[in-house]
């Protein structure tokens, strides 16, 4: 059973109450409060245009209220959370935004979070013995971003 507010819902029972079906994923994002708090790294591990369930370290505390980044789409959700067992977590999607140039000035801080963590990926993918052209294709940085972003000089 399933905490969903404060009465107690079976899986089954979860599914009918949401207002749009959820599509199997397994991709990774990261969770931030707001632009002074540490972004948590997590798996969506499904998703909908309301809702999603998410991965992440049993151990670490999760805001009621977040922001998610999804490493995907290069979008992020307002998101709440609904319910929390164990390492997954239910999150309620609320407004949806675009990680572009055009982001309201006080969510300018979800663009640097989302560079920094395509380039944590890039930085695993290299360690894992991808080269560096591979690893920067595959997340979708390019290598100019990539070496100012690492401080490393363009030649």
């Amino acid at each position: 059973m399933r905490l969903f507010g404060m009465a107690h819902i079976s899986g089954k029972q979860e599914r009918r109450l949401r207002k749009s079906q959820r599509k199997r994923e397994f991709v990774a994002a990261c969770l931030a409060r707001d632009n002074h708090s540490e972004p948590l790294n997590c798996l969506i591990r499904d998703i909908s245009e309301d809702g999603a369930q998410i991965r992440l370290h049993a151990d670490q505390p999760v805001p009621e209220q977040v922001y998610i980044i999804n490493l995907k789409t290069g979008s992020a959700h307002e998101a709440q959370v609904v319910w929390r067992r164990e390492s997954l977590t239910g999150l309620s999607l609320g407004k949806k935004y675009a990680i572009n140039a055009l982001l309201p000035a006080h969510l300018e801080f979800l663009q640097s979070l989302f560079i920094e963590a395509k380039m944590r990926q890039v930085d695993q993918l290299i360690w894992g013995g991808l080269g560096t052209a591979a690893a920067l294709r595959k997340c979708g940085i390019a290598e100019e971003l990539y070496r100012r972003g690492r401080g490393i000089s363009l030649q």
